[in-house]
């Protein structure tokens, strides 16, 4: 997916981008959009990144493998967003044809052995 393709998921956009303005960077007066540079501008560092690709995880529903992610991936929303839509069709190729052990989930009651069964996989 491109990263204008994303442009339809302006509302997730629109509330990452809220979130980054008022509990990430804090500073009255800072006004960002989905195409302002965050890292490579320095309004946000490195230990702010953490914050944020948490919380877009939240607000886009998914979840992101973290070795997946490289800095220019990170530096605007859109390009964020970008990256977790690529990152979750490439985890849902990389599932296709795995069997999970229902068998064992069932008798063990716990949904962590269904994400050790299949990491990264739902």
């Amino acid at each position: 997916m491109s990263v204008e393709q994303v442009a339809d998921a302006s509302e997730p956009m629109k509330q990452l981008t809220a979130y980054i303005v008022d509990k990430v960077i804090k500073r009255k007066g800072v006004e960002i959009n989905e195409d302002t540079p965050l890292v490579s501008s320095g309004l946000v560092d490195s230990f702010a990144m953490i914050e944020i690709f948490m919380e877009l995880q939240r607000v886009a529903g998914r979840k992101i493998p973290a070795s997946k992610v490289q800095a220019k991936d990170m530096d605007t929303v859109r390009l964020m967003f970008a990256m977790a839509e690529n990152s979750a069709s490439r985890r849902k190729a990389d599932c296709k044809g795995q069997r999970l052990d229902w068998q064992r989930l069932r008798s063990v009651g716990s949904a962590v052995l269904l994400e050790a069964s299949s990491p990264g996989c739902k």
